[in-house]
């Protein structure tokens, strides 16, 4: 079952911690394969959420809510993540080169606890013979 207090309680605690310890030492190598690794996540989860959304305008599925809710929260802590790395980057090249977030992970939306919650309360619209709509 889909239980939004402990998907609520992951999201408040990505504030709190941090998601993992950098390992790469300031090695400019190691920053921007992490940082490539992070893109590739986060592109790989939105592309995820995209077809989650999909199958949830189908069917009503608590998991799958529960998982675009996960995903989401992933997606949050790695764009700060990426955030984080790239100001790093850019101090530690001493202004030779600005390195900025790619424009589509910059525009990705993520879906909020309250977002899915809110669709899952939506009333499925019926059409009658001669083309009028319930809700």
């Amino acid at each position: 079952a889909f239980a939004p207090a402990r998907a609520n309680a992951r999201l408040k605690m990505m504030t709190k911690e941090k998601y993992e310890r950098r390992a790469d030492g300031g090695n400019p190598q190691l920053m921007e394969a992490r940082l490539t690794e992070l893109y590739l996540s986060l592109r790989a989860l939105n592309d995820s959420n995209r077809h989650l959304k999909e199958a949830l305008d189908e069917e009503e599925d608590p998991e799958l809510r529960e998982a675009m809710v996960e995903n989401g929260i992933t997606m949050q802590k790695q764009r700060h993540l990426a955030q984080e790395l790239i100001s790093d980057m850019n101090r530690s090249s001493g202004g030779s080169g600005k390195i900025d977030l790619p424009s589509d992970i910059k525009d990705m939306k993520f879906e909020s606890l309250s977002d899915v919650l809110n669709h899952q309360d939506r009333q499925p619209v019926e059409m009658d013979e001669e083309g009028g709509v319930y809700l």
